[in-house]
């Protein structure tokens, strides 16, 4: 990441919810830049090293088990319009 090369350093505080896929073979993104956003970003948060995949294959690497990761988290995570319906009045 360019950002976090070049000096400036990129976090991601402010971001409600935050999940991190990557690749135990990326050259692009090392696991110490991953790391650093990593710790800047809110409570709300997951890492997950996919091991053996790159930048950009993450999907191939693991399909189903990526499909499900990103499924679970934004079902456990996002609130339904239901769930924040205000009651109708008497």
């Amino acid at each position: 990441m360019d950002g976090l090369r070049g000096g400036t350093r990129r976090t991601l505080r402010g971001v409600g919810l935050t999940l991190l896929i990557e690749g135990s073979r990326d050259q692009h993104t090392t696991l110490g830049e991953t790391q650093a956003l990593f710790a800047s970003a809110s409570v709300l948060k997951e890492w997950w090293v996919v091991e053996g995949a790159a930048h950009v294959d993450l999907h191939r690497f693991s399909g189903a088990v990526y499909e499900r990761r990103i499924d679970e988290l934004l079902s456990a995570r996002l609130v339904t319009v239901a769930d924040r319906a205000v009651p109708a009045a008497p």
